[in-house]
């Protein structure tokens, strides 16, 4: 049953009616209005600080990434705020498919980001780090393409969201592989690079929260609207909101533009004093067999002129 078929079995009430456990809604429950306010506040102030940080790098090309974190915050925003409505209006159908659309859509655009921030990191580690014989762009485009189709799926309808999110779990967790590679190929420079270091860290840390959230949204609708994790909305608080919470706010912490401008500067810096390294070297090295040669002869010249003049 979809969420469509679960509204039109539901009594005509009023939406903005009194909760009464006697008249059943959409959730099962009363949202949360802590919870509501919670995760308004979390992702408003990091939607915020993510366009600060966009417009700091706006000169740089990971600017149009950059937005992405802040379009997947502004969504989880706009989704709890739905939430915190229907705290009020429990019975209303428009913040119910608000709250749903927005939440299951809004990681779409922060997975987004981190497909773009890999591709640049898979590209400062140089070719030598892919796992296949492909260019990483390749794989850039071809996740955000299957990112942006699981996006249109589920905006299309509820009835093919449950293998939208399934279809979208399984290629993020082939991503997660395929970065993981990536480092592990890359870790002689990861080693050496702190800012990498951190960027590895935020990433993985932020992959593992999304793919975790995806299990729990497709055991969640696996069950149907009225199983029991889509009707216990602790689960819900804790499965969805939190682990979302911590992907966005991870990429606040540690910024990734910030990042991989420090990863460049001292990639640039360690390739100019190998340069100047190998410079002191040639400086350095003896005189080849041919000016040995030279300065023999010119040697031998001045001994035997010498001895003429005697």
């Amino acid at each position: 049953m979809s969420a469509d078929d679960l509204i039109s079995q539901l009594p005509d009430t009023p939406a903005c009616f009194p909760y009464n456990l006697q008249i059943p809604n959409t959730y099962g429950y009363q949202p949360s209005l802590a919870a509501g306010v919670t995760y308004v506040i979390l992702f408003g102030l990091s939607a915020v600080c993510h366009v600060v940080q966009a417009w700091q790098h706006r000169r740089r090309k990971q600017i149009p990434w950059l937005w992405t974190f802040v379009i997947g915050a502004l969504y989880e925003c706009i989704g709890w705020g739905g939430r915190l409505g229907a705290h009020y209006c429990a019975y209303s159908k428009v913040l119910f498919e608000m709250q749903i659309s927005s939440l299951i859509g809004a990681p779409a655009f922060t997975q987004l980001g981190i497909y773009a921030l890999t591709y640049i990191f898979a590209s400062l580690l140089g070719p030598s780090c892919s796992p296949l014989p492909i260019k990483p762009k390749i794989y850039l485009w071809t996740f955000l393409t299957i990112d942006l189709t699981c996006l249109i799926l589920q905006a299309i309808g509820t009835k093919i969201m449950y293998g939208s999110i399934l279809f979208q779990l399984v290629f993020t967790c082939l991503f997660g592989i395929l970065f993981l590679v990536v480092v592990f190929r890359g870790r002689a420079t990861v080693r050496n690079c702190q800012p990498l270091q951190t960027l590895v860290f935020a990433t993985t840390f932020a992959i593992a929260c999304m793919v975790a959230r995806g299990v729990y949204r497709g055991l969640e609708l696996s069950e149907g609207w009225n199983g029991e994790l889509i009707r216990t909305e602790n689960y819900f608080i804790g499965l969805d909101g939190a682990l979302m919470a911590a992907a966005v706010i991870v990429f606040n912490i540690c910024n990734p533009g910030t990042l991989l401008e420090r990863a460049k500067e001292m990639r640039n810096r360690a390739k100019g004093e190998s340069n100047d390294r190998v410079a002191d070297v040639e400086e350095s090295k003896p005189a080849s067999d041919e000016e040995s040669g030279l300065e023999s002869n010119k040697s031998n010249a001045t001994a035997q002129r010498d001895k003429g003049s005697e």
